[in-house]
């Protein structure tokens, strides 16, 4: 009776919850609100949606321009992670003993 009772309620939520989903989504959610708001809230999305283009100015410098090749290097970052492992592991040895 109680695995039953467990199985109906579930049923019943899993029902409810999925109709108010789908209300919500055939209404969209502003009904309440006016046409200016509405114009408010898609200026607000379309701003946070937008984002700056980067643009780089050229490195004239040529020991900057190898530091910036050798930062933008995929590997780099491999590289610095195993450096704070092993620098861990070191350090673990070190006090371990």
């Amino acid at each position: 009776m109680v695995i039953g009772f467990f199985f109906f309620l579930n049923l019943f939520i899993g029902v409810v919850v999925t109709t108010f989903n789908s209300e919500h989504d055939r209404l969209g959610g502003n009904d309440l609100l006016t046409e200016k708001q509405r114009e408010w809230i898609d200026l607000k999305l379309l701003i946070l949606r937008a984002a700056p283009i980067k643009k780089m100015k050229p490195i004239s410098n040529r020991i900057s321009k190898m530091c910036f090749k050798l930062v933008s290097n995929p590997w780099f970052e491999k590289f610095i992670q195993i450096s704070i492992v092993t620098n861990s592991i070191c350090l673990l040895l070190k006090w371990y003993q």
